[in-house]
């Protein structure tokens, strides 16, 4: 998996440049979230999904997990530029309170802070 990690401020942006996030994937995406998680500081991390057309229950597991773990420190994980049909999978999966999901990955940082 290609997943791009750039740093804006204290928050880091996730670019998963594959588009089928499936089980080949799901342990190089938990690995990266991992570290973050692991940190003492509130992580704030987006993930832009842009590329992402498919995603396992297992990957969407990943993310929630981390986003229960971050958000009682300050932190959490928000979702840019998802995809309809990860969206869908999301409503499915009843995950859509859990994410704030954002039309850029400026909107997702910018949402830090509101």
């Amino acid at each position: 998996m290609n997943i791009k990690e750039q740093k804006f401020e204290d928050i880091t942006i996730l670019t998963l440049g594959e588009t089928d996030v499936g089980d080949n994937v799901d342990s190089e995406l938990k690995e990266s979230i991992c570290r973050f998680v692991s940190t003492d500081s509130a992580s704030r991390i987006v993930e832009d999904l842009a590329d992402v057309k498919w995603m396992t229950s297992s990957a969407f597991g990943i993310l929630a997990v981390a986003q229960g773990s971050l958000r009682p420190n300050g932190g959490g994980i928000h979702l840019a530029r998802p995809k309809h049909r990860v969206v869908s999978a999301f409503n499915i999966m009843q995950l859509e309170k859990l994410f704030n999901r954002f039309d850029s990955v400026k909107a997702a940082v910018q949402g830090f802070d509101s």
